[in-house]
């Protein structure tokens, strides 16, 4: 069975910064001083969609059919600390 080809050539501003925070995200996870070209590459995953520079997106298909189910995992554990602090600091 032939796997469908994911395209992506427009992302709205919302969808972009959601997108860059997953990015700044991996690479916290990857510190430099530990895993250089990991953390290297998702900077340089984030600086695309932060730009918005679409005529690069591809690259950004590639990642994400990369990315593992641990790894996304972890993504979705993180950012639920990250809500549930800033959770509390609202209510504060």
């Amino acid at each position: 069975m032939m796997t469908p080809v994911m395209k992506l050539d427009k992302l709205s501003p919302a969808e972009r910064l959601i997108l860059a925070n997953q990015y700044k995200i991996l690479e916290a996870l990857h510190p430099r001083k530990m895993s250089s070209r990991e953390a290297d590459h998702y900077a340089a995953m984030r600086e695309i969609v932060e730009a918005g520079d679409a005529s690069r997106y591809s690259e950004l298909v590639v990642d994400m059919k990369e990315l593992t189910g641990a790894t996304s995992q972890v993504i979705v554990d993180k950012s639920s600390v990250v809500s549930a602090r800033k959770d509390e600091r609202t209510r504060a």
